[in-house]
């Protein structure tokens, strides 16, 4: 799903955020990285979503000390750099929750929060999902329905979907495969070809009767 993130704009603000927890203004650096996240996210939500992040408690828990906000941040930008380079990563989502990791939130309110922002990303994923399959506007099917079509594992269908020879079959956010009905015309051809071939290879017992047959006839 192609969507315009404000990847430079959440770059500088965890930086600003990283400026003022290291001048002693916690508030500020808490709001500017909640800005910085929704930068992200908010072409990928709809209104629901939109309330329900605002709405979380973390926000008004979160205590960024320097220390254990450089530690995140390091993993922010990074998610940011790979977000640049493959508009389909979501890693940066992964940064939301490992903010408990970092000790980014009063410990008194890590179970209540963490809880909150774990039912926040799964709700987030499941719209994500949805609106990749709409935007598609094609028939999806799960690795499972593409073993059951061709007869082979669905281990099969996962090695084909990840060495590019589906088009189109792409990974969603909580790292299930879909495949676009479309993308079956490849695997079609080539099995079809596969099975052309192995109509001219003779199977061993036909090998087997004609090397019989020669060793008769050079005995005659």
């Amino acid at each position: 799903m192609a969507v315009k993130y404000h990847i430079q704009e959440s770059h500088q603000l965890v930086d600003l955020a990283l400026s003022s927890s290291r001048a002693r203004k916690p508030q500020d650096s808490a709001t500017q990285l909640r800005l910085a996240i929704h930068f992200l996210l908010e072409r990928m939500m709809n209104q629901g979503l939109e309330d329900r992040f605002n709405e979380l408690c973390v926000w008004d828990s979160l205590t960024p000390t320097p220390k254990h906000l450089q530690d995140w941040s390091s993993d922010f930008h990074n998610a940011l750099d790979e977000l640049n380079e493959n508009e389909q990563s979501l890693a940066f989502i992964e940064t939301i929750p490992r903010m408990f990791d970092y000790k980014l939130v009063a410990s008194s309110e890590v179970e209540k929060c963490q809880s909150e922002v774990i039912l926040f990303i799964e709700e987030f994923i499941e719209v994500m999902e949805e609106a990749q399959e709409e935007e598609s506007g094609k028939e999806i099917l799960s690795t499972s329905d593409v073993s059951k079509m061709f007869g082979v594992t669905s281990q099969t269908v996962l090695t084909w979907c990840k060495s590019g020879r589906m088009p189109g079959a792409y990974q969603t956010p909580g790292g299930t495969w879909k495949i676009p009905r479309k993308a079956l015309s490849k695997i079609e051809r080539l099995l079809s070809a596969s099975s052309e071939l192995d109509a001219y290879i003779p199977d061993q017992e036909t090998v087997n009767e004609a090397v019989s047959r020669r060793r008769g006839d050079w005995r005659k």
